[in-house]
């Protein structure tokens, strides 16, 4: 089963949209209020009797998770700064709001890094990504990221993806 780990601000919505597009109904958007568990992934089964994978922000790769037979986990990383400015820019959006930067930023620069490893050493989110995460995929090279993920997980090659979640203005 792949286990989409869902990174804020890192093309993640195209990567769910190209996972239903290639597992149809064998795939899953896990909606969790905290990590998802494998209670959480076998409730799902019972819906989706033939899961091949499920994606959301709750993903992690940890806790019992790693119970899940067969999991195969991977991700999308993308250059920290400009994840991190459009992650900025897409809470002003969507909050219409002014939330002063300096004060955002001291709680968000290393996002992708506490997703990964609930911490904020960039080490331990770099064991985590040799040790329990078989793909990882670039924003920054996304179409070749697609096609290499497309072998790793034996995604369907048939249908071409659309970018989503594209933010209108990005001036911060």
């Amino acid at each position: 089963m792949l286990a989409h780990i869902h990174i804020m601000k890192t093309a993640g919505q195209t990567v769910c949209d190209i996972l239903r597009n290639s597992f149809g109904a064998n795939h899953c958007d896990l909606r969790c209020d905290d990590m998802a568990t494998l209670d959480d992934v076998k409730f799902a089964q019972r819906f989706y009797p033939r899961l091949q994978s499920i994606a959301g922000h709750s993903i992690r790769p940890r806790g019992d998770l790693l119970d899940v037979p067969s999991i195969r986990f991977f991700t999308f990383l993308r250059d920290p700064v400009a994840r991190c400015l459009s992650h900025y820019q897409f809470e002003l959006n969507r909050n219409n709001r002014n939330v002063d930067f300096r004060k955002w930023l001291k709680q968000n620069a290393d996002y992708q890094t506490r997703i990964l490893s609930k911490s904020r050493d960039p080490k331990l989110a770099i064991d985590v990504l040799e040790q329990r995460i078989g793909f990882v995929g670039l924003v920054e090279d996304f179409d070749r990221s697609i096609s290499l993920l497309r072998a790793w997980g034996g995604l369907c090659s048939a249908k071409q993806h659309k970018s989503r979640n594209i933010a209108i203005d990005t001036s911060v």
